[in-house]
């Protein structure tokens, strides 16, 4: 189980991906520049534009605010406490009980968890 500071901090990881949406922004400029110079014909620039935008509506779902700053001490408690071998106390729909009154929302990408909301 990771310790309650991992856990923290991946709850208030930013996800948001600006640095790839300002890359993709800037192709977009790139491109239009080289149109209206005439060293980029109209199709090739039609091609690429479209590309570049359905890679940015792409991203738009997978931005996330930085959430708010919580109270964790009284998860910060529990992960003191002796919570491994209550926790294997539980059965299945305790545990899950518990797991749906502690973790709001999981932001998945690509299969991986990049952040996680708390109650």
């Amino acid at each position: 189980m990771k310790k309650y500071d991992d856990i923290i901090a991946a709850s208030q990881k930013p996800t948001d991906h600006q640095k790839e949406i300002d890359k993709l922004n800037k192709r977009l400029k790139k491109i239009k520049e080289l149109y209206i110079e005439d060293l980029l014909p109209k199709e090739e620039y039609k091609e690429e534009y479209e590309s570049i935008h359905k890679q940015l509506e792409e991203l738009k779902p997978i931005r996330v605010q930085i959430p708010q700053k919580k109270d964790f001490k009284s998860l910060k408690a529990l992960m003191d406490s002796d919570f491994d071998s209550m926790y294997e106390t539980l059965d299945q729909e305790e545990k899950r009980e518990f797991w749906s009154s502690t973790i709001e929302k999981f932001y998945v990408l690509n299969g991986e968890i990049t952040g996680i909301e708390f109650y």
